[in-house]
């Protein structure tokens, strides 16, 4: 989705055709980003994106007035609702003089978040019944880190059931769970690092980062709350999922989508989905009611975008814009 390739070619489904994109390695410890503390909530990585969202308007001023339309993709699903929540409030106590800063005028958000044996189907669902729902209700209802933790602990087991199919949980149509990422080592060239001004080497994920994180449950949380503030909140919310993703399945997806509760939701559960087309061609299916719409991808394992690029623009173009995707 950015403006180059890593042959040095211009990418012909960039988004930033449409749009200025500003892209932030977070939280602190992977990318190029770094911290004096390792975060290790979805709450805490939400106070540093805001920090750095102040820090990018105060040195380009140019661009506050701008809409701000929030992506992420994988745990963007946790990302995403938390710093597009911590915004709406923020901008509250901005507004009332309870605190300095600049108001983000945040549009929107966009979120990326099978078929196996009988048998191995079969054991992921009693598991699922038995071990992990009990497990994710009593996490969220507590919202005690040992909670949570376990009920990670509980939840994973469904993912050790997957892997024995040996197939990708980024790409059911693949074997193995090799992505491959050849960028990298691009960016960790010297004469790169560089030209970017950046400290220290890039990283894809950080073991601390992730170590941090489990230890206090934070992917055991439902962030369906949070996205129910957003919609009663007017924020406008974009669920996406290509339909050969595993770990963040558009079946689950759907699900998230059916059980969220706002003013518009008896109208949301209504609508079926619907064929959508760009340039003629039909390349997923769409829902959408009120201020929530949900897509469905074709074609497209995890991060949409790296396996159907012309249909992700379409997309996102046809957001921004405000128009259907019928």
């Amino acid at each position: 989705m950015g403006p180059c390739q890593q042959n040095g070619t211009a990418n012909p489904h960039s988004w930033h055709q449409s749009t200025n994109m500003l892209f932030f390695d977070q939280p602190d410890g992977v990318g190029f980003s770094y911290g004096k503390q390792t975060v290790s909530r979805t709450e805490d990585a939400a106070e540093r994106a805001w920090t750095f969202l102040q820090a990018f308007y105060e040195t380009f001023p140019q661009y506050s007035k701008n809409d701000v339309h929030y992506f992420g993709e994988s745990y963007g699903g946790h990302y995403i609702p938390g710093f597009a929540s911590h915004v709406v409030d923020m901008n509250k106590k901005i507004k009332s003089g309870e605190e300095k800063g600049v108001v983000v005028p945040l549009k929107s958000i966009g979120v990326d978040p099978a078929a196996l044996p009988e048998e191995q189907c079969d054991k992921m669902e009693q598991v699922y019944e038995n071990e992990c729902k009990p497990a994710a209700e009593q996490c969220n209802e507590s919202d005690e880190d040992s909670d949570c933790v376990n009920a990670n602990q509980q939840c994973g087991q469904i993912e050790g059931i997957y892997a024995q199919s040996g197939h990708s949980f980024y790409d059911i149509r693949q074997e193995g769970d090799d992505v491959p990422h050849p960028f990298v080592d691009e960016l960790n060239k010297d004469s790169v690092i560089k030209e970017l001004g950046a400290r220290g080497h890039f990283s894809m994920c950080s073991d601390s980062v992730g170590m941090a994180f489990a230890k206090t449950g934070d992917g055991a949380r439902s962030y369906v709350p949070v996205l129910e503030k957003l919609l009663k909140e007017g924020i406008p919310v974009l669920i996406y999922v290509g339909d050969a993703d595993v770990i963040c399945n558009w079946y689950g997806n759907q699900d998230v989508v059916d059980a969220l509760k706002w003013d518009g939701s008896d109208a949301f559960s209504k609508t079926k989905l619907t064929a959508w087309k760009a340039d003629g061609k039909e390349v997923g299916q769409f829902r959408s009611a009120d201020k929530l719409t949900f897509v469905r991808v074709y074609e497209a394992g995890h991060e949409v975008p790296m396996y159907q690029p012309e249909a992700a623009l379409n997309m996102f173009q046809t957001w921004i814009s405000g128009k259907s995707f019928g």
